[in-house]
């Protein structure tokens, strides 16, 4: 059986100070910061560590990588499935022609971490 794993490619860091989840998609705001991704946003890296204000209050970095990278499904994903963000950064198949990465590997249920090919 297949199980997740990392191979970053490019890996860099933006100052955060809204909350990221570990392994979500992430985007960058007008200001420069980095966001968890939604489904509106255009998605930039996969969030290695989580960003948490209301624990750590000070400014925080998020480190990010593309590559092929570990994502937490919203939902189940077949392997080599287009994947696309949801509302929550989470990766979910995706209905039309725009995705930001290919599953390689597949999730049962929402929750799931799965590698995706960014």
């Amino acid at each position: 059986m297949l199980t997740a794993y990392e191979i970053p490619g490019t890996q860099f860091s933006l100052p955060a100070t809204t909350a990221i989840s570990r392994y979500r998609f992430v985007s960058i705001d007008s200001t420069g910061q980095a966001i968890q991704a939604t489904d509106t946003t255009d998605v930039i890296g996969v969030s290695r560590n989580e960003i948490d204000p209301v624990k750590y209050p000070d400014n925080q970095v998020v480190d990010i990588s593309d590559g092929i990278m570990m994502v937490e499904a919203g939902d189940a994903i077949e392997c080599g499935a287009k994947v696309v963000s949801d509302a929550d950064g989470k990766a979910v198949t995706a209905t039309g022609s725009t995705f930001v990465g290919i599953a390689f590997s597949a999730a049962t249920a929402a929750g799931t971490i799965i590698t995706v090919k960014l």
